[in-house]
Protein backbone atom coordinates (compact mmCIF):
# COMPACT_ATOMS: atom_id res chain seq x y z
CA UNK A 1 0.00 0.00 0.00
CA UNK A 2 1.16 3.71 -0.80
CA UNK A 3 2.02 6.34 1.60
CA UNK A 4 -0.37 8.32 0.43
CA UNK A 5 -3.35 5.38 0.99
CA UNK A 6 -1.82 4.44 4.27
CA UNK A 7 -1.92 7.97 5.50
CA UNK A 8 -5.16 8.30 4.24
CA UNK A 9 -6.81 5.51 6.17
CA UNK A 10 -5.08 6.46 9.37
CA UNK A 11 -6.58 10.16 8.57
CA UNK A 12 -9.82 8.64 8.50
CA UNK A 13 -9.43 6.32 11.24
CA UNK A 14 -8.26 9.39 13.44
CA UNK A 15 -11.50 11.36 13.02
CA UNK A 16 -13.47 8.72 13.91
CA UNK A 17 -11.28 8.31 17.08
CA UNK A 18 -11.19 12.09 17.26
CA UNK A 19 -15.14 12.29 17.57
CA UNK A 20 -15.31 9.49 20.02
CA UNK A 21 -13.23 11.61 22.21
CA UNK A 22 -14.97 14.46 21.50
CA UNK A 23 -18.38 12.65 22.40
CA UNK A 24 -16.75 11.18 25.74
CA UNK A 25 -15.61 14.81 26.68
CA UNK A 26 -18.67 16.65 25.36
CA UNK A 27 -20.79 13.58 28.08
CA UNK A 28 -18.38 14.95 30.79
CA UNK A 29 -18.41 18.29 30.45
CA UNK A 30 -22.25 18.64 30.03
CA UNK A 31 -23.32 16.24 32.41
CA UNK A 32 -20.22 16.74 35.45
CA UNK A 33 -19.68 20.51 34.72
CA UNK A 34 -16.54 22.35 35.45
CA UNK A 35 -15.79 20.28 38.74
CA UNK A 36 -16.62 17.22 37.81
CA UNK A 37 -14.61 17.49 34.77
CA UNK A 38 -11.79 18.49 36.63
CA UNK A 39 -11.64 15.48 38.99
CA UNK A 40 -11.54 13.50 36.38
CA UNK A 41 -8.96 15.18 34.40
CA UNK A 42 -6.63 14.92 37.13
CA UNK A 43 -7.56 11.24 38.02
CA UNK A 44 -6.43 9.88 34.50
CA UNK A 45 -3.69 12.90 34.24
CA UNK A 46 -1.70 11.36 37.05
CA UNK A 47 -1.66 8.03 35.52
CA UNK A 48 -0.57 9.34 32.57
CA UNK A 49 2.03 11.28 34.19
CA UNK A 50 3.85 8.43 35.61
CA UNK A 51 3.45 6.58 32.41
CA UNK A 52 5.23 9.08 30.57
CA UNK A 53 8.27 9.94 33.46
CA UNK A 54 8.51 5.79 33.40
CA UNK A 55 8.28 4.46 29.79
CA UNK A 56 11.39 5.30 28.80
CA UNK A 57 10.52 6.79 25.10
CA UNK A 58 10.62 3.49 23.96
CA UNK A 59 8.19 3.47 21.69
CA UNK A 60 10.50 5.26 18.86
CA UNK A 61 13.23 3.51 19.81
CA UNK A 62 11.25 0.20 18.90
CA UNK A 63 10.63 1.86 15.07
CA UNK A 64 14.32 2.49 14.79
CA UNK A 65 15.34 -0.99 15.63
CA UNK A 66 12.18 -2.81 13.61
CA UNK A 67 13.52 -1.23 10.45
CA UNK A 68 16.54 -2.66 10.90
CA UNK A 69 15.15 -5.71 11.16
CA UNK A 70 18.00 -7.63 13.36
CA UNK A 71 15.49 -9.12 15.92
CA UNK A 72 12.46 -10.73 15.70
CA UNK A 73 8.84 -9.04 16.34
CA UNK A 74 8.16 -11.63 19.23
CA UNK A 75 11.75 -10.43 21.06
CA UNK A 76 10.21 -7.24 20.99
CA UNK A 77 6.78 -8.18 22.47
CA UNK A 78 8.14 -10.09 25.38
CA UNK A 79 10.95 -7.48 26.20
CA UNK A 80 8.03 -4.78 26.70
CA UNK A 81 5.95 -7.07 28.92
CA UNK A 82 9.45 -7.47 30.92
CA UNK A 83 9.76 -3.35 30.70
CA UNK A 84 5.95 -3.08 31.41
CA UNK A 85 5.78 -4.77 34.30
CA UNK A 86 9.66 -3.56 36.29
CA UNK A 87 8.78 0.65 34.87
CA UNK A 88 5.22 0.17 35.63
CA UNK A 89 5.30 -1.50 39.08
CA UNK A 90 8.59 1.53 39.52
CA UNK A 91 6.05 4.18 38.65
CA UNK A 92 3.33 2.93 40.77
CA UNK A 93 5.52 2.45 44.10
CA UNK A 94 7.23 5.98 43.56
CA UNK A 95 3.90 7.68 43.24
CA UNK A 96 2.41 6.12 46.72
CA UNK A 97 5.61 7.13 48.37
CA UNK A 98 4.99 10.67 46.77
CA UNK A 99 0.99 10.96 47.59
CA UNK A 100 1.14 9.58 51.32
CA UNK A 101 4.62 12.30 51.78
CA UNK A 102 3.54 15.15 50.10
CA UNK A 103 -0.33 14.71 48.89
CA UNK A 104 -1.25 18.54 50.15
CA UNK A 105 1.08 19.85 47.64
CA UNK A 106 1.23 17.55 44.89
CA UNK A 107 -2.53 16.28 44.73
CA UNK A 108 -5.17 18.50 45.72
CA UNK A 109 -8.31 18.09 45.54
CA UNK A 110 -8.18 14.66 44.59
CA UNK A 111 -9.73 11.80 46.35
CA UNK A 112 -7.63 8.89 46.98
CA UNK A 113 -9.79 6.48 46.03
CA UNK A 114 -9.79 7.59 42.57
CA UNK A 115 -6.14 7.45 42.35
CA UNK A 116 -5.84 4.09 43.59
CA UNK A 117 -8.20 3.08 40.75
CA UNK A 118 -6.72 4.87 37.78
CA UNK A 119 -2.88 4.46 38.98
CA UNK A 120 -3.40 0.31 38.35
CA UNK A 121 -3.61 1.10 34.81
CA UNK A 122 0.12 2.36 34.03
CA UNK A 123 1.07 -1.32 33.39
CA UNK A 124 -1.77 -1.11 30.59
CA UNK A 125 -0.60 1.96 29.12
CA UNK A 126 2.88 0.97 28.82
CA UNK A 127 1.51 -2.40 26.83
CA UNK A 128 -0.81 -0.06 24.49
CA UNK A 129 2.16 1.82 23.55
CA UNK A 130 4.61 -0.28 23.47
CA UNK A 131 2.71 -2.84 21.67
CA UNK A 132 1.45 0.19 19.20
CA UNK A 133 4.73 0.72 18.14
CA UNK A 134 5.38 -2.51 16.81
CA UNK A 135 2.39 -2.41 14.78
CA UNK A 136 3.68 0.46 13.84
CA UNK A 137 7.16 -0.30 12.93
CA UNK A 138 5.99 -3.55 11.03
CA UNK A 139 3.75 -1.31 8.92
CA UNK A 140 0.58 -3.30 10.52
CA UNK A 141 -1.25 0.39 10.11
CA UNK A 142 -4.32 -1.22 9.96
CA UNK A 143 -4.09 -3.30 13.44
CA UNK A 144 -2.12 0.07 14.78
CA UNK A 145 -5.83 1.67 13.92
CA UNK A 146 -7.53 -0.51 15.21
CA UNK A 147 -6.07 -0.45 18.59
CA UNK A 148 -6.81 2.89 19.00
CA UNK A 149 -9.81 2.78 17.75
CA UNK A 150 -10.52 0.20 20.46
CA UNK A 151 -9.99 2.44 23.33
CA UNK A 152 -11.90 5.31 21.95
CA UNK A 153 -15.00 3.64 20.57
CA UNK A 154 -15.08 1.52 23.39
CA UNK A 155 -14.77 4.24 26.12
CA UNK A 156 -17.65 6.31 24.19
CA UNK A 157 -19.52 3.56 24.41
CA UNK A 158 -18.83 2.94 28.10
CA UNK A 159 -19.52 6.79 29.11
CA UNK A 160 -22.39 6.89 27.58
CA UNK A 161 -23.64 4.25 29.62
CA UNK A 162 -22.09 5.06 33.08
CA UNK A 163 -22.39 8.83 33.35
CA UNK A 164 -25.34 9.06 30.57
CA UNK A 165 -27.88 6.76 31.15
CA UNK A 166 -26.75 5.32 34.34
CA UNK A 167 -25.84 8.57 36.24
CA UNK A 168 -22.50 7.40 37.67
CA UNK A 169 -21.05 10.56 37.97
CA UNK A 170 -17.61 10.85 38.60
CA UNK A 171 -17.37 7.10 39.26
CA UNK A 172 -18.79 6.52 35.75
CA UNK A 173 -16.03 8.14 33.94
CA UNK A 174 -13.45 6.72 36.07
CA UNK A 175 -14.93 3.08 35.56
CA UNK A 176 -15.78 3.24 32.40
CA UNK A 177 -11.76 5.06 31.01
CA UNK A 178 -10.47 2.23 33.36
CA UNK A 179 -12.27 -0.38 31.97
CA UNK A 180 -11.28 0.85 27.95
CA UNK A 181 -8.03 1.16 29.07
CA UNK A 182 -7.43 -2.75 30.14
CA UNK A 183 -9.77 -3.60 26.85
CA UNK A 184 -7.22 -1.93 24.68
CA UNK A 185 -3.83 -3.70 25.99
CA UNK A 186 -5.31 -6.95 25.99
CA UNK A 187 -6.64 -6.17 21.83
CA UNK A 188 -3.13 -4.58 22.01
CA UNK A 189 -1.47 -7.85 22.58
CA UNK A 190 -3.42 -10.09 21.00
CA UNK A 191 -2.62 -8.15 17.57
CA UNK A 192 0.85 -8.06 17.75
CA UNK A 193 0.62 -12.32 19.01
CA UNK A 194 -1.49 -12.66 15.42
CA UNK A 195 1.32 -11.45 13.62
CA UNK A 196 4.27 -12.93 15.33
CA UNK A 197 5.56 -16.86 15.99
CA UNK A 198 4.99 -18.37 19.33
CA UNK A 199 8.59 -19.87 19.53
CA UNK A 200 9.74 -16.17 18.81
CA UNK A 201 8.15 -15.14 22.22
CA UNK A 202 11.48 -14.77 24.27
CA UNK A 203 13.41 -12.69 26.08
CA UNK A 204 16.56 -10.94 24.02
CA UNK A 205 19.20 -9.09 26.62
CA UNK A 206 21.28 -7.49 23.73
CA UNK A 207 17.92 -5.81 22.40
CA UNK A 208 17.05 -5.40 25.96
CA UNK A 209 20.51 -3.82 26.06
CA UNK A 210 20.55 -1.74 23.12
CA UNK A 211 16.68 -0.26 23.60
CA UNK A 212 17.39 0.44 27.29
CA UNK A 213 19.97 2.42 26.10
CA UNK A 214 18.50 4.36 23.15
CA UNK A 215 15.42 4.77 24.95
CA UNK A 216 17.14 6.92 28.03
CA UNK A 217 19.03 9.16 25.43
CA UNK A 218 15.40 10.05 23.98
CA UNK A 219 13.32 10.13 27.35
CA UNK A 220 14.67 13.66 29.08
CA UNK A 221 13.56 14.91 25.25
CA UNK A 222 10.30 13.13 26.00
CA UNK A 223 9.62 14.20 29.14
CA UNK A 224 9.81 17.88 28.65
CA UNK A 225 7.73 17.66 25.82
CA UNK A 226 4.96 15.89 28.35
CA UNK A 227 5.36 18.26 30.82
CA UNK A 228 5.10 21.44 28.11
CA UNK A 229 1.73 20.06 27.76
CA UNK A 230 0.52 19.18 30.87
CA UNK A 231 2.68 21.25 34.13
CA UNK A 232 -0.47 23.81 33.36
CA UNK A 233 -3.10 21.25 34.98
CA UNK A 234 -1.02 20.48 37.98
CA UNK A 235 -0.16 24.34 37.97
CA UNK A 236 -4.26 25.55 37.93
CA UNK A 237 -5.04 22.71 40.43
CA UNK A 238 -2.13 23.73 42.86
CA UNK A 239 -3.40 27.73 42.38
CA UNK A 240 -6.51 27.60 41.54
CA UNK A 241 -8.27 24.32 42.54
CA UNK A 242 -10.27 21.42 40.01
CA UNK A 243 -13.17 24.14 38.70
CA UNK A 244 -10.37 25.55 37.01
CA UNK A 245 -8.77 22.55 36.01
CA UNK A 246 -11.70 21.00 34.05
CA UNK A 247 -12.86 24.75 32.40
CA UNK A 248 -9.18 25.11 30.79
CA UNK A 249 -9.33 20.90 29.93
CA UNK A 250 -12.11 21.97 27.62
CA UNK A 251 -9.77 24.78 25.58
CA UNK A 252 -7.10 22.40 25.46
CA UNK A 253 -8.91 19.23 24.52
CA UNK A 254 -10.54 21.47 21.35
CA UNK A 255 -7.21 22.97 20.50
CA UNK A 256 -5.56 19.92 20.32
CA UNK A 257 -7.57 18.41 18.18
CA UNK A 258 -5.55 19.99 15.71
CA UNK A 259 -2.82 17.66 16.40
CA UNK A 260 -4.86 15.02 14.00
CA UNK A 261 -3.35 15.89 10.91
CA UNK A 262 0.45 15.49 11.70
CA UNK A 263 -0.52 12.28 13.98
CA UNK A 264 -1.59 10.81 10.42
CA UNK A 265 1.53 11.56 8.02
CA UNK A 266 3.69 10.55 11.28
CA UNK A 267 1.90 7.43 11.48
CA UNK A 268 3.09 5.73 8.41
CA UNK A 269 5.63 8.91 7.81
CA UNK A 270 7.97 7.35 10.65
CA UNK A 271 8.31 3.47 10.10
CA UNK A 272 8.83 4.42 5.65
CA UNK A 273 11.71 6.52 7.18
CA UNK A 274 13.19 4.22 9.48
CA UNK A 275 13.93 1.72 6.93
CA UNK A 276 14.95 4.52 4.18
CA UNK A 277 18.32 6.11 3.36
CA UNK A 278 19.35 9.13 4.89
CA UNK A 279 18.62 11.29 1.53
CA UNK A 280 15.16 9.42 1.25
CA UNK A 281 13.77 9.90 4.85
CA UNK A 282 15.19 13.75 4.41
CA UNK A 283 12.90 13.65 1.47
CA UNK A 284 10.26 12.98 2.59
CA UNK A 285 10.18 14.68 6.08
CA UNK A 286 10.68 17.29 4.38
CA UNK A 287 7.40 17.10 1.87
CA UNK A 288 5.05 16.07 4.33
CA UNK A 289 6.03 18.90 6.67
CA UNK A 290 5.20 21.19 4.36
CA UNK A 291 1.71 19.92 3.36
CA UNK A 292 0.95 19.49 6.86
CA UNK A 293 1.61 22.92 8.57
CA UNK A 294 -0.25 24.58 5.87
CA UNK A 295 -3.24 22.54 6.42
CA UNK A 296 -2.82 23.07 10.55
CA UNK A 297 -2.90 26.67 9.62
CA UNK A 298 -6.02 26.21 8.05
CA UNK A 299 -7.41 24.64 10.67
CA UNK A 300 -6.41 26.38 13.23
CA UNK A 301 -7.84 29.84 11.58
CA UNK A 302 -11.30 28.17 11.26
CA UNK A 303 -11.26 26.93 15.23
CA UNK A 304 -10.32 30.94 15.99
CA UNK A 305 -12.80 32.06 13.72
CA UNK A 306 -15.43 29.36 15.61
CA UNK A 307 -14.14 29.11 19.34
CA UNK A 308 -17.49 30.22 20.75
CA UNK A 309 -19.95 27.63 18.71
CA UNK A 310 -17.04 25.10 19.39
CA UNK A 311 -17.08 25.37 23.08
CA UNK A 312 -20.89 25.73 23.53
CA UNK A 313 -21.02 22.67 21.41
CA UNK A 314 -18.35 20.82 23.24
CA UNK A 315 -19.00 21.61 26.87
CA UNK A 316 -22.04 24.51 27.17
CA UNK A 317 -22.33 27.80 28.40
CA UNK A 318 -20.56 27.25 31.16
CA UNK A 319 -17.53 27.17 29.75
CA UNK A 320 -17.29 30.24 27.92
CA UNK A 321 -14.93 31.42 30.14
CA UNK A 322 -12.21 30.09 27.69
CA UNK A 323 -13.23 31.08 24.51
CA UNK A 324 -9.88 33.53 24.88
CA UNK A 325 -7.66 30.82 26.45
CA UNK A 326 -8.72 28.35 23.37
CA UNK A 327 -7.37 30.91 20.95
CA UNK A 328 -4.40 31.98 22.95
CA UNK A 329 -3.85 28.20 22.55
CA UNK A 330 -4.03 27.60 18.92
CA UNK A 331 -0.69 29.54 17.66
CA UNK A 332 1.42 27.60 19.50
CA UNK A 333 -0.32 24.23 18.80
CA UNK A 334 -0.47 24.63 15.35
CA UNK A 335 3.56 25.05 15.13
CA UNK A 336 4.23 22.37 18.01
CA UNK A 337 2.23 19.80 15.37
CA UNK A 338 5.29 20.33 13.09
CA UNK A 339 7.16 18.64 15.99
CA UNK A 340 5.16 15.37 15.58
CA UNK A 341 6.64 14.72 12.28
Amino acid sequence: MSLAKWALGTFGAQIIGVFCLTLWGMINAHILGPEGKGIVTLAFLYPELFFNLFWLSLGPVYLHHIGKARYKLGNFATNSLVFAIILSSLAILIFWLTFFLFRDHLYPGVKGTYLIVTMLFVPCLMIIYYFCAILQGSCNIRDYNGVWLTWRMGGVVLIILLVFVLKLGVWGAIIGGSIAISLTAAVSIYLVARITKKEDWRIEPLLLKETLKDGIKLHIGGITTYLRSRVSFLLLNYYLGIRDVGLFSVALTISESLYLIPQATSTVLWPKAASANEEESARLTALISRHTLFWVIVASLIFALGAKYLIWLFAGKKFFSVILPLIILLPGITFQSLGIN
